[in-house]
């Protein structure tokens, strides 16, 4: 295949069937796993299963690709076709990107929709971009406590030093400049999780944990990725409730846990591990590779120096993942009644999940990695928007002049937010109780889930 026999109404045939002695042509695989992918998970929740039985309207077994137009966007040729089974009928139209692997990259392009490669990494120098930008030029996005930590924190709140490697308390840091820092926010799972004890917070205070995965008190993957971000985003104290909080200490847990909120409003940004189940797993993009299809690469290069990847629209992935996909997993990360106050809290989050990283802070979009900025779901139930609600109300209330040539119903009032949050509580707390931060911890019910920590299962 060529960039110049790519044209309309072309047809190609990939081999199914390693007999055909294409095992191992990349190009057949990943047009094979495309229209599996298909099969098994687009069809998934449709009224319209696949075709089952075997049609064989060629004699040996293809998988068939119809090109049916071309776009040029910048460096990429973007085709549409149709990729169909030649033995059971069944079909998908999807978007390919084609380039040479020599060009500058993807240009800017006029469209309005969330189009773009699907990337198998993280950009990070593009999230620490995104971080300075809110920074330094969204004066919307403060913090809702303004004060200084070493007035706000206890004493002993403790913080992991990257740069270190261990833990340290907040007395212990230089307290002649803010300290800056970044929280995790994540779910512990049943895997590996390591815990600061009684027994451990002074070896810790020396030494985090070995790398190594042999070690009995390794860092599980998923802290190893937030500390490879927190460095990339240029920063050095990164808070982590499994380490930072002294786990079997009551009077620990008491004055950690009564600082929450505080915590996680005063963080440069959460950290938001969304695809991941627990803490052992890893983040998408970061250490684990994402946007796979069938165990493969979105993208894959071909003879010549042409490349073919997934060129896709992904622009409301994160709310069709939690209604049909793997989101809607109840043991996952937007099910969890202490990850959802965690983003309520925050002042800014950084989300790695399964397609994408994304941006979000005090505004009515979020950035994306792949597509330009998206308006934030109005649904009152998602915390990002419930947040913004809030910074919203805050905003009238300290200046009412704002709300001069508005409509009534964009106009968060008292009454309108007690509404909502009452709305939110309900539906919420179907699925897991919030965290003490909104509820007394000692009042604080266990769901039959048992996702609280105090059962040590987060």
């Amino acid at each position: 295949m060529t960039l110049s026999s790519i044209q309309a109404g072309s047809v190609f045939v990939f081999a199914v069937d390693d007999m055909l002695g294409n095992a191992g042509c990349n190009l057949c695989e990943f047009f094979h796993a495309l229209y599996t992918h298909h099969v098994e998970n687009d069809y998934r929740h449709t009224f319209d299963p696949p075709n089952t039985i075997i049609r064989k309207t060629t004699l040996l077994h293809f998988i068939q690709v119809d090109i049916h137009s071309i776009e040029c966007k910048g460096n990429l040729t973007v085709v549409e076709m149709y990729i169909a089974d030649t033995w059971y009928g069944n079909r998908t139209k999807r978007r390919l990107y084609f380039r040479d692997l020599c060009s500058s990259g993807i240009t800017d392009w006029d469209g309005d929709s969330a189009h773009g490669t699907l990337s198998t990494w993280a950009d990070l120098a593009l999230a620490r971009n995104w971080l300075r930008e809110c920074i330094r030029d969204h004066t919307d996005c403060a913090p809702f406590v303004s004060v200084g930590l070493t007035s706000v924190f206890h004493h002993s709140t403790r913080f992991i030093d990257v740069l270190l490697g261990r833990l340290v308390k907040l007395d212990q840091i230089n307290v002649r400049v803010p300290v800056e820092y970044i929280a995790l926010s994540y779910v512990w799972g049943k895997d590996y999780q390591l815990r600061t004890t009684l027994q451990t917070v002074e070896k810790f205070s020396q030494c985090l944990s070995a790398d190594d995965s042999e070690a009995v008190d390794r860092l599980p993957k998923t802290i190893q990725d937030a500390i490879s971000v927190t460095r990339a985003l240029g920063y050095r104290f990164l808070w982590v409730d499994a380490l930072c909080i002294v786990q079997d200490s009551p009077t620990d847990l008491g004055i950690q846990l009564a600082q929450m909120d505080r915590i996680y409003s005063l963080a440069a940004v959460t950290i938001v591990a969304r695809g991941s189940s627990s803490s052992d797993s890893g983040m998408l993009g970061v250490s684990i590779p994402r946007n796979q299809i069938k165990h493969s690469n979105t993208e894959v290069t071909v003879n010549r120096g042409l490349s073919v990847g997934v060129w896709d629209v992904i622009g409301s992935v994160e709310e069709y993942q939690e209604t049909h996909g793997e989101f809607a997993d109840r043991r996952f990360y937007v099910w969890r009644g202490w990850t959802f106050q965690e983003q309520i809290l925050s002042t800014r989050n950084l989300e790695f999940n399964s397609k994408r990283m994304m941006f979000r802070c005090g505004r009515d979009y979020s950035f994306q990695e792949s597509g330009y900025p998206a308006t934030a779901s109005r649904d009152m139930r998602d915390p990002n928007h419930f947040r913004h609600a809030i910074r919203q109300f805050k905003r009238f209330q300290a200046n009412p002049s704002l709300t001069s040539g508005l409509p009534s119903h964009k106009i968060m009032t008292e009454d309108m937010l007690i509404a909502r949050t009452t709305l939110l509580l309900f539906t919420r707390q179907r699925h897991a109780p919030l965290g003490p931060s909104l509820r007394g911890w000692k009042d604080r019910k266990e769901p039959t889930e048992a996702i609280g920590r105090q059962n040590q299962i987060k």
